[in-house]
């Protein structure tokens, strides 16, 4: 069978179990970066994100998620791609 991903807005915002592993992930990301595989931190932060994966993964066999610059795709929908660590001064947020 063959999908067509949607090009037109999302049908919502992202659930938060997705919101948390995509927090979880860059959190995971960003330590691997900077620790060895042994450290706690590294530990700590790669459990947390083993967590969420699965809690996202739910009874789904599989989980397609791309990402690119200014979107992520996700079962079938793109998303417009935000930085929650960006504040913009001209708008207050």
């Amino acid at each position: 069978m063959t999908t067509t991903p949607s090009t037109g807005p999302p049908e919502g915002p992202l659930e938060p179990a997705f919101l948390e592993f995509a927090s979880a992930f860059m959190r995971g990301l960003n330590t691997a970066r900077l620790y060895a595989s042994g450290h706690e931190l590294f530990k700590k932060n790669i459990q947390a994100l083993h967590v969420r994966f699965r809690e996202v993964l739910g009874e789904r066999e599989f989980l397609f998620i791309g990402c690119a610059r200014e979107s992520v795709f996700l079962e079938g929908t793109f998303y417009p791609a935000k930085d929650t660590f960006y504040l913009n001064p001209t708008q207050g947020t």
